[in-house]
């Protein structure tokens, strides 16, 4: 199998700092929305689980409402058949 890269599915860099600094223990990720003098750490990570697509199908959904739009229409690269971690 070759990897053919999809400019869709390709994070701009605002969205590369912040999946990057997600996953870093320590990382400052921004404020509390109610409280600018709250900073959120990311205090640790931890691998919970192994995902496997047996369907070949990821669905992902967004977690805030005002996101919604961009996932409507859906994208139609399907995952290899395996595990993820």
């Amino acid at each position: 199998m070759e990897w053919v890269e999809d400019a869709r599915l390709a994070a701009g860099p605002e969205a590369t700092w912040y999946l990057e600094a997600a996953f870093t223990p320590g990382a400052h990720l921004g404020t509390v929305y109610d409280d600018p003098t709250t900073p959120v750490v990311v205090t640790g990570v931890e691998e919970l689980t192994t995902i496997r697509v047996p369907s070949g199908r990821l669905v992902v959904d967004a977690p805030w409402d005002d996101d919604v739009w961009r996932y409507e229409k859906g994208l139609p690269t399907r995952p290899p058949r395996e595990s993820w971690r």
